[in-house]
């Protein structure tokens, strides 16, 4: 059985860097930071399912189809009473699934982000854990639309004038009439048209599967099995770089404070950085070590006087 990824396994916050300079020389690639190595990768409407259910896989299925269509329809009749000015992509069916998304109501699209300091910051900002690992996902989102359109074609007997490669799965008429109403198997890579605050600032963008029968993972596998190990790698890192990577990210000004703007982004920040002050104590001395020996920098020492 072939693998489904490369795996990659690293203590080095520098040489876990590199991986994601030489991955960025490729304009496609995209991420996703998750805290636990073990987790899949999964949608939320994907874990809605309750545990006790045991029905077949048509039937689970069913279940998530239902429970989707419902969420959507309720989520979409009461909508404009709170959508501001700044939520205006609202008006589009992947502008609610978007809302929904990050307003904490299960969907099927999946958070990635185009930047893999995003995604490591996603990692390990819950990491709090000594022992674990964290994981950064890295695919290729050229990839996925190239082949997903692909699956549609053959899926719906569609020529490729019909239906090119560069189709944009985000638009109304496309969503609707592939990835909502076919169950085709893909992976399709969603970006709003109209970005909300939240999207634009965590340069995020949604890989969507078609097929809600199934997990991502066999969505992705439809599209091309031995493909996988080449455009699909995992960065698996141990917890212990939490404050050292946090203290990278906060130099770069990735926190809470630009990822979610608005004073809960503020609030989060403050509650961030004085936990990690607290934790990262020893690192920050390992490094004014270093810098002292190898590198003949001084540091003030405020005195009493």
């Amino acid at each position: 059985m072939a693998e489904l990824y490369r795996e990659i396994r690293t203590d080095d916050w520098q040489e876990l860097k590199d991986w994601f300079w030489a991955l960025g020389a490729g304009s496609d690639w995209v991420f996703r930071g998750q805290r636990d190595e073990n987790w899949d990768i999964s949608s939320s409407l994907e874990r809605v399912k309750p545990t006790w259910y045991k029905g077949s896989k048509e039937e689970i299925g069913d279940f998530l189809g239902y429970s989707e269509v419902k969420l959507y329809n309720k989520f979409s009749e009461r909508v404009e009473q709170f959508a501001s000015i700044g939520d205006a992509a609202a008006d589009t069916v992947l502008g609610k699934l978007a809302l929904m998304q990050h307003h904490g109501v299960p969907t099927r699209l999946i958070d990635w982000t185009e930047s893999p300091y995003v995604a490591a910051y996603f990692a390990v900002e819950d990491a709090t854990a000594e022992e674990g690992n964290c994981a950064v996902w890295a695919i290729s989102s050229g990839w996925c639309q190239e082949k997903s359109a692909m699956a549609v074609r053959k899926k719906m007997k569609l020529s490729k004038e019909q239906f090119p490669n560069s189709t944009d799965f985000s638009l109304d008429e496309i969503l609707n009439g592939t990835i909502i109403t076919e169950n085709i198997l893909l992976v399709a890579p969603l970006r709003p048209l109209k970005l909300n605050i939240r999207i634009s600032s965590q340069q995020g963008l949604f890989l969507c599967p078609g097929e809600i029968n199934v997990s991502f993972m066999e969505n992705l596998k439809a599209l091309g099995e031995k493909d996988l190990p080449k455009i699909l790698y995992k960065f698996v890192f141990p917890n212990s770089l939490r404050s050292e990577i946090l203290y990278d990210l906060f130099n770069m000004n990735i926190g809470p404070q630009t990822l979610f703007p608005g004073l809960d982004g503020f609030a989060k920040s403050i509650k961030l950085r004085m936990s990690w002050e607290a934790e990262s104590y020893g690192y920050l001395e390992s490094v004014r070590k270093i810098a002292s020996e190898k590198l003949n920098i001084s540091y003030y020492t405020p005195t009493d006087e």
